[in-house]
């Protein structure tokens, strides 16, 4: 058994290493804001576990308008790229931009925990 866990180890290093198996980059939005206007900078993935393929999504939240700017299907990491391009340029034109951190969270039950009932 230790074996088998020991070559599948060898091929997952492997296939990250020759790019056959890839995450992405850019797991955050980011906003910006200037005055009382605020954009959200996104990277879109179809399959979370995947780079691609991605889009990047322009939301100006006061307006209600969203835009897909950019889309890869082919060339990995295009997508979070442009959101930097993007988020950079905003920097420049004098936007506070900052990570929104997108925050996963589950609250287990005693009973999920320790497998024991809290029923008497």
């Amino acid at each position: 058994m230790t074996r088998f866990y020991s070559n599948l180890h060898h091929k997952l290093g492997l296939a990250i290493a020759v790019g056959m198996v890839s995450l992405p980059a850019w797991s955050d939005s980011v906003v910006c804001i200037q005055d009382q206007l605020t954009r959200k900078i996104e990277v879109l993935y179809l399959d979370p576990e995947l780079a691609l393929p991605c889009e990047v999504l322009y939301d100006k939240q006061e307006e209600g308008s969203q835009s897909i700017l950019w889309r890869a299907e082919n060339a990995q990491g295009y997508c979070e790229e442009k959101a930097r391009q993007l988020v950079q340029k905003h920097r420049t034109w004098g936007w506070q931009c900052s990570e929104k951190v997108k925050i996963k969270s589950h609250v287990s039950t005693l009973e999920e925990v320790t497998g024991a009932s809290t029923k008497p």
